[in-house]
């Protein structure tokens, strides 16, 4: 049995930004009669395991054909037995895709269920009230709601959105990424050249089929996509998932944060969303992010050294890290042995502590050991 391939499926926040504590949406399942935890990601088109989760579920797997090369923001995987999947009521047959990740990341999760098991489903997520809801039918009226057309046969949830003549209007929803709008990069250039003293840290992701990605991040007061004002919300660039999976019409990208300022009910039977924007919720700043300002990540998934990427003016860069300085050590804790010492991924533990936390950071430059003190700050509102 050889295998097949699958888009990108879970973006792994392990390098940088961690997502919140409550920023994946996990639903009840059982394969085999045994409870598993799969995220709901509707950017993803195949539900699949991850080969810890298969192993975890004593579930046999067949590799893939080693001969099959992956096209560009895909990847090959393998595949389980024939099983037995229990969702609330419902129960089905099938196999299930099994993507390996590199060693080194640890998802926190068996897998994710993808669009093709929730494109027949009706979804009622209320942002505010962070609850979301698989159904067979819609349960309430939605009527005075902007309604967004999806994308029909799309292999992840694209809904088309109201746009200027010329301008693109397609729109990934994914539940799977956990931070706020991603713009194409004609959008982000205009937004930047709007907003240039918005401050700025780093995210890094990792991404099958794409690999590792290094982006900016910075926040916003509010943004107008589609007719909905999106409020307090981070925008990013990281735009090459989402022009993967959206095409030329790629417009921007909602991650579930940006989600949380929206109620949205996606009837996949009618290819319809609709959608109602809130203001941002009252209370604290929820977002979990990057407070240093830079992010050490290796040059490929083949190389050892962390290598840094600095924002100027940020934390790091006013302790006097630099672009292409390698981390060695956290504190008293050996950086370099990020492969094998599970201390040290997620490095975003360490990034995303409170303002005013100080960091030892030992650094080698140009051949040189060198070390700095970094105070970790408050670069997005409180």
């Amino acid at each position: 049995m050889k295998g097949h391939i699958v888009v990108p499926i879970l973006v792994i926040a392990c390098l940088a930004a961690p997502a919140l504590s409550d920023s994946r949406l996990p639903v009840p399942i059982k394969i085999n009669g045994r409870p598993a935890r799969l995220d709901i990601d509707t950017g993803t088109e195949r539900t699949c395991l991850f080969d810890a989760g298969a192993r975890r579920l004593g579930l046999q797997v067949t590799p893939p054909d080693p001969n099959i090369k992956a096209a560009p923001g895909r990847v090959v995987a393998g595949r389980t037995e024939e099983c037995t999947l229990e969702i609330g009521d419902s129960s089905a047959r099938g196999r299930l895709s099994v993507v390996t990740l590199p060693s080194y990341l640890k998802p926190g999760t068996d897998g994710v269920m993808g669009w093709d098991l929730l494109g027949e489903k009706i979804i009622e997520m209320d942002g505010p009230g962070r609850t979301l809801r698989i159904r067979d039918h819609r349960t309430f009226d939605v009527s005075p709601w902007q309604c967004w057309t999806i994308r029909p046969n799309a292999r992840v949830l694209i809904v088309q959105i109201p746009a200027e003549p010329g301008e693109p209007n397609g729109v990934l929803i994914d539940t799977g990424t956990p931070g706020g709008v991603d713009l194409n990069p004609q959008r982000w250039r205009r937004w930047i050249d709007a907003h240039p003293d918005q401050p700025a840290t780093l995210d890094a992701s990792y991404t099958p089929g794409i690999g590792l990605l290094v982006t900016q991040e910075r926040w916003t007061p509010e943004l107008t996509l589609g007719g909905q004002t999106l409020r307090e919300v981070p925008v990013s660039n990281r735009s090459a998932i989402g022009q993967t999976a959206v095409g030329d019409d790629y417009a921007a990208t909602l991650g579930l944060f940006a989600l949380l300022r929206l109620s949205i009910v996606v009837d996949g039977t009618c290819g319809k969303a609709y959608v109602k924007s809130h203001p941002r919720p009252e209370g604290p700043n929820r977002y979990e992010y990057n407070r240093l300002g830079a992010v050490f990540v290796p040059a490929n998934l083949q190389s050892s050294d962390l290598v840094a990427h600095v924002v100027e003016g940020s934390p790091a860069y006013e302790a006097g890290v630099r672009n292409d300085d390698v981390l060695l050590r956290i504190d008293d804790l050996d950086a370099t042995k990020w492969r094998t010492d599970p201390r040290v991924l997620p490095l975003s533990r360490f990034w995303s502590r409170p303002a005013g936390t100080v960091l030892r950071l030992g650094l080698k430059r140009n051949g040189q050991d060198l070390d700095v003190k970094v105070t970790l700050q408050n670069i997005f509102p409180d």
